[in-house]
């Protein structure tokens, strides 16, 4: 064999062994998917969503795909007072940046349930190989506004691409892509209000 020949199948295994020990012991990339339900709440409405996401990644201010096994392990294998508090800080950077806008007016959202340190403990218990990535969801609501006629939702930097499924009262779901920190498109939400017009009109409607 020539020495060229001998350097070029020495760099191929090399790639080779690269490519099949990123595969099999690195964690595959988990897609942040967003499901949104949109509905009459008293006077106005209310938009509640579930970001299916990474959640160690997350934790660690950083997106499913680039984060490393053992960053997430690191935060696995040290306290629990460490991994509660991560999980606490996450809460409060998913509440501060998620972004909903009504009537191009930013709209506050309420966490309603997030991935604590018992999330960890059920995913331990549940997956003895501790094979990541952890999938959970923030479940969150925002407050719509009676007669509002447009939504649109920006996730933080770190949920990296969002895959988005809105369901609206009276019409078929929708399934929209968004980019790395970009608003969705503007979701109409005037028919909240129109199927609210005719139940009222069936109503007054003598028998």
């Amino acid at each position: 064999m020539t020495p060229s020949k001998f350097r070029y199948l020495r760099t191929l295994c090399t790639i080779l062994t690269l490519v099949i020990s990123t595969s099999v012991f690195a964690h595959p990339p988990l897609s942040t998917i967003t499901t949104v339900y949109i509905e009459r709440a008293g006077e106005g409405a209310q938009a509640k969503f579930y970001v299916t996401h990474d959640v160690l990644a997350y934790a660690l201010n950083d997106s499913s795909a680039r984060v490393s096994d053992e960053q997430m392990y690191a935060l696995l294998d040290g306290t629990r007072e460490g991994m509660s508090s991560a999980l606490e800080d996450a809460q409060g950077r998913f509440e501060n940046g998620y972004r909903v806008v009504v009537d191009g007016k930013r709209v506050p959202i309420t966490v309603i349930q997030h991935p604590d340190i018992g999330t960890i403990d059920l995913w331990r218990e549940r997956n003895r190989g501790e094979r990541l990535p952890i999938k959970d969801d923030f479940e969150a609501i925002a407050m719509i506004p009676p007669g509002a006629e447009s939504i649109v939702f920006q996730a933080p930097m770190v949920l990296d691409e969002v895959m988005y499924i809105v369901h609206r009262t009276g019409v078929e779901p929708v399934y929209v892509p968004s980019g790395v920190s970009e608003p969705t498109t503007s979701f109409d939400i005037s028919m909240l209000w129109k199927q609210a017009d005719v139940y009222s009109t069936h109503a007054a409607v003598p028998q």
